[in-house]
């Protein structure tokens, strides 16, 4: 148990620095603003509007 615990906290940490460069390189791109979303939870809201709004990017994130 404290070793899956550990793997998940070295899982975390990693994403973390990989959102981390994302958002460096959005800055370097001259972006306003890089946000990181999880889009498991934003395809699976009921509330949400991204099929209807944007058909397009709601099919790329399947």
């Amino acid at each position: 148990m404290y070793s899956q615990f550990i793997t998940l906290t070295i899982w975390i940490a990693a994403v973390k620095r990989q959102i981390s460069i994302l958002r460096e390189a959005g800055e370097y791109a001259r972006l306003l603003e890089v946000v990181c979303l999880n889009v498991t939870h934003l395809l699976r809201d009921a509330m949400s509007k991204v099929k209807q709004t944007d058909p397009r990017l709601w099919l790329e994130l399947q």
